[in-house]
């Protein structure tokens, strides 16, 4: 499945969607002076892979990046199209069938990050707006225990 297959799945337009890339120790976006990346450039992301850094998506959606040096803030989403969960501290055969022993619907999507953690992602019928999203995100990473 292609990058931005994967982002349609996840209800994102690849267009909208913006990018993060920290490299440690050094911080986020070396290659943009902080800003994040708007719209999915694969051949940046891989560059930025290729120097060290790690690549994450923006799950909300936001029109604007008016966060320090550029960066997406919370301020600045204004839907909220999935809700997620990962556990680092437990062991990947148990990530596969945590949904199924934490009686959670199936996920639209479950993306091992090539470390110690899968991601878990459930697709919304509708964006929800960021305020109720956030508590709804907060419960379900309390009820499963991860984060």
């Amino acid at each position: 499945m292609s990058s931005a297959d994967f982002l349609r799945l996840l209800g994102k337009d690849p267009t909208e969607t913006w990018f993060r890339t920290i490299q440690p120790k050094s911080g986020c976006n070396r290659s943009r002076q902080g800003r994040d990346l708007h719209g999915l450039d694969v051949a940046a992301l891989v560059a930025d892979n290729q120097k060290g850094s790690s690549v994450y998506f923006v799950t909300g959606d936001a029109n604007q990046s008016t966060g320090r040096s550029g960066a997406v803030q919370d301020f600045d989403v204004d839907g909220c199209p999935v809700l997620f969960v990962e556990w680092d501290d437990k062991p990947i055969e148990w990530q596969l069938t945590a949904w199924q022993q934490l009686k959670l619907p199936e996920p639209t999507a479950v993306v091992a990050t090539g470390g110690k953690s899968l991601h878990c992602y459930w697709v919304l019928e509708a964006p929800m707006q960021p305020e109720p999203w956030r508590l709804l995100q907060r419960r379900l990473i309390d009820f499963a225990g991860g984060d």
